[in-house]
């Protein structure tokens, strides 16, 4: 797969590895955001007590650190993307109106048509964090709710409660700690990569500040974790209460496409 990042033509590989969203539950996002370490390995991680690994990425050492988030659209672990046929046309912006490869739509040149998604990519302030398999960190799957679904669902089904789990987490983790910070919802956002079997649910939880350069929110999450996962506790009490979610907690306007009738982000 291919994908354009559409500032004078330049065209960028997708990376296959990157696909981390479940097809199934949330085909109805037009749009994806992931997170690329740029072929430059990140700053390695650091114990937080005794289940949790994180860290910080500013956007003032992106250079060192390589690291960057890319919104792809269409997202690309869907059937959706942008067919194009590469041609050569004359660039009014090019003295002489000289000849240019490009990409066309199918029926404004001959050739076959190849798939591509359009791709922005932006700096900001990252947040990395993995909780450990351990005594401590496998709490994070004993939830009741969660226990009774798995106990007597197939692989695939199990599969599908753990990433509700794993979204239900992200979420509240982000909607607390814009609380804790004092900012509004949409001031930070998450995302999820894949991990090593070392992890609880598989997955890195990827935060990041939606301020184009960072905003130094990330940042400071890590400042006091404690007061950080408390503010994310009293956000799955009120999920708890309230019998699924509700827009006092985890819903909002920004994932209102994966608000689902059944329980979904259930503590």
């Amino acid at each position: 797969m291919e994908s354009i990042k559409p500032l004078g033509g330049f065209i960028g590989r997708y990376e296959q590895d990157l696909r981390r969203m479940d097809p199934e539950l949330f085909s109805v996002q037009s749009s994806q955001v992931l997170f690329d370490t740029a072929n430059v390995p990140p700053p390695p991680l650091e114990q937080f007590g005794l289940a949790l690994k994180a860290t910080r990425q500013s956007s003032f050492h992106i250079d060192k650190s390589g690291a960057r988030m890319r919104t792809f659209s269409p997202r690309p672990d869907t059937s959706f993307s942008l067919d194009l046929v590469r041609s050569t046309k004359r660039d009014l912006g090019v003295p002489g109106n000289q000849q240019r490869a490009c990409l066309v739509l199918p029926k404004e040149a001959v050739g076959n048509p190849e798939k591509f998604y359009l791709m922005h990519e932006f700096t900001t302030d990252i947040l990395r964090l993995q909780f450990q398999k351990s005594s401590l960190g496998s709490l994070l799957l004993t939830s009741p709710d969660y226990v009774s679904r798995v106990e007597m669902a197939d692989l695939p089904e199990k599969k599908k409660y753990l990433t509700m789990l794993t979204y239900t987490v992200a979420q509240a983790l982000c909607t607390g700690g814009a609380r804790y910070l004092g900012i509004g919802p949409r001031d930070l956002a998450f995302t999820l990569r894949s991990t090593p079997n070392d992890t609880v649910t598989g997955e890195e939880f990827i935060f990041y500040d939606t301020a184009p350069g960072g905003a130094g929110f990330c940042d400071q999450l890590l400042d006091d974790v404690p007061s950080w996962f408390k503010c994310a506790v009293e956000v799955l009490d009120c999920a708890a209460k309230c019998g699924d979610s509700c827009y006092s907690c985890l819903r909002g306007y920004e994932n209102q496409l994966i608000h689902i009738s059944e329980p979904h982000f259930r503590a």
